[in-house]
């Protein structure tokens, strides 16, 4: 006959067991993508226009959004926050020279109302379908909170948002650096292994 404290013993030997692995792998996030994927992949972001010219059509584009919205409600007045930053790509991307730059965001101290939010919304997807941007991802869809995204295959992704402000952001597919284009115009545009 088991009693209480062999089952709570049994039961703390289990965690212990399930746990104890966690944490202990060098590779957290699987393997990265292998040589020949990644040379492929290469070769595919040098077709692709770099990085800065990337992230100077997004920002026409994002300002393009704010012009449409301001012609819908003019107190939306826009000021461009935050700091612009850089991300590593995903597979197969993650062992290139490749880079994703994420765009200041631009803001509204005025909200979005919910009479002007469809219009506004539909502004955006218009100009995000330009970059092939048509996949849809709705965070928020309530009376005062509303927050889509519009996405392409490649990752360039616009976003509008609106609560206590109103906020357009951008972000591009993963994309080489006119320094990381020359450095990769050699044989491959692969990141030496360490």
């Amino acid at each position: 006959m088991t009693t209480r404290k062999q089952w709570r013993r049994a039961s703390m030997i289990a965690l212990i067991a399930l746990t104890a692995g966690c944490g202990l792998t060098d590779k957290p996030y699987g393997e990265p993508t292998p040589p020949d994927d990644t040379t492929k992949a290469a070769e595919t972001l040098k077709t692709l226009p770099s990085l800065e010219d990337t992230e100077a059509r997004l920002k026409q584009a994002v300002e393009q959004i704010a012009t449409a919205a301001s012609a819908i409600n003019p107190a939306l007045q826009w000021a461009w926050n935050r700091d612009r930053a850089t991300l590593g790509c995903d597979k197969p991307y993650d062992q290139t020279y490749g880079q994703r730059a994420i765009l200041q965001h631009y803001v509204s101290d005025t909200p979005i109302s919910e009479q002007d939010w469809p219009r506004i919304e539909d502004a955006t997807r218009t100009v995000a379908a330009s970059f092939e941007a048509t996949h849809v991802q709705v965070l928020q869809n309530k009376a005062g909170h509303h927050d889509v995204r519009f996405f392409s295959d490649d990752g360039t992704t616009f976003g509008i948002s609106t609560q206590a402000a109103a906020v357009i952001t951008a972000r591009t597919g993963c994309r080489l650096p006119k320094a990381g284009a020359e450095a990769a115009t050699s044989s491959t545009s692969a990141r030496p292994t360490q």
